[in-house]
């Protein structure tokens, strides 16, 4: 198994995400885009209900099972709102950081710039979860 998961899916995923886990490994849950509108219906009915059951189930059960004493996995939620309340001085400074590491070709983010008569086609990549990080439309393209 991996030594770390970051889960920004939730639900299902969370079960999935835990059995990826070595004996010593962290799970880390920093979203919950399975209880997107996009994932459920619109985000009412059955399908939301389902989701969002599904993923109080499984972070129930995962924050059980790691405090078994056999178990030395670990499960965490972030929440960065939390953080930068309790720290607005690191936000600034994380951003500082991510800028100059930006700026000096140290990362490389993966966007797909799409022009805006193109819409209905970036947002189908997004549906149809083919696009690879972040879709954006721009008007002056």
């Amino acid at each position: 198994g991996v030594d770390c998961v970051l889960d920004p899916v939730g639900g299902d995923y969370f079960n999935r995400s835990w059995r990826c886990l070595n004996r010593t490994g962290s799970l880390i849950g920093y979203g919950a885009s399975s209880l997107h509108p996009r994932e459920t219906n619109g985000g009412r009915g059955l399908s939301f209900m389902m989701n969002l059951f599904s993923m109080i189930w499984s972070s129930t059960t995962i924050s059980i099972a790691q405090h078994m004493p056999w178990q030395s996995k670990k499960y965490s939620f972030y929440i960065i709102t939390d953080h930068i309340k309790q720290h607005p001085s690191s936000f600034q400074e994380s951003l500082t950081h991510l800028f100059t590491l930006l700026s000096g070709g140290k990362i490389n983010p993966k966007v797909t710039t799409v022009p805006l008569d193109q819409t209905k086609r970036a947002l189908e990549m997004l549906d149809d979860k083919t696009s690879v990080g972040k879709v954006v439309v721009d008007p002056w393209k």
